[in-house]
């Protein structure tokens, strides 16, 4: 595995440990985008997980995501007034989330990074919104493409900061979960926190992972249900 130092505004130096055509990245950084940066900016009991995004035969870009939050009628209102999305519509409750498409218009449609990945052969895996912007897991073909989004984002002045570069390969066996889901897990066997009585809390692993405590979650939620539809559903 190979780290790469946090850095805001600029690429570290990084060199892959292994070389070849069948050598991948996976790369998390975190974007100051302009998409729903109103709506979150003072709402630190909202957390937002993407789900999908593409543009509609009318060339609309659309986004679904899911909204976690302790007050969904303050952050409707909070969203509406929001001009970096239109046409909210609510599609779905679960578990106290909920789920909305809405339209992606003005200056984050035109800084989205989305038709970049595309076009470089990149896969979002994860992306999760709050306060503190907006955090990606995204595997990339080669260090090259990387560049190409991070050269993008600065050239449309969306803050850039890069947490890690890892090695992946994509077929590889993780039992269906993603690789910042994995690190969760695994963290979370080696800290106690499936311990009876636990020794440490969702709070503990969120801090030493330096995420959010939602995102912690959230990811450990998801990371024990991919576990479990692989080796106990039918």
């Amino acid at each position: 595995m190979t780290i790469l130092p946090e850095s805001s505004g600029r690429l570290c130096a990084w060199r892959p440990s292994r070389t070849g055509s069948d050598s991948m990245i996976v790369a998390e950084f975190t974007l100051d985008h302009p998409i729903l940066r109103g709506a979150l900016a003072d709402r630190r009991d909202v957390h937002v997980t993407w789900e999908d995004s593409y543009v509609t035969p009318a060339d609309e870009m659309q986004m679904l995501a899911w909204f976690e939050s302790d007050d969904f009628d303050a952050l409707d209102a909070a969203v509406e007034a929001d001009d970096s999305v239109a046409n909210r519509e609510p599609v779905a409750t679960v578990r106290g989330r909920r789920l909305y498409r809405f339209d992606v218009v003005n200056a984050a449609r035109e800084h989205s990074i989305m038709p970049v990945l595309v076009s470089n052969g990149a896969k979002a895996l994860e992306i999760e919104a709050s306060h503190e912007g907006w955090w990606n897991s995204v595997r990339f073909p080669d260090r090259e493409s990387f560049q190409t989004v991070y050269r993008h984002c600065r050239a449309n002045d969306v803050a850039f900061t890069v947490h890690r570069v890892v090695d992946d390969d994509p077929f590889r066996s993780t039992a269906g979960v993603t690789d910042p889901q994995r690190e969760v897990l695994v963290h979370a066997m080696e800290a106690g926190y499936l311990d009876v009585p636990r020794s440490a809390s969702l709070a503990d692993l969120a801090g030493e992972l330096d995420i959010s405590e939602s995102a912690a979650s959230e990811r450990f939620r998801r990371g024990v249900r991919a576990v479990l539809e692989r080796t106990l559903a039918r």
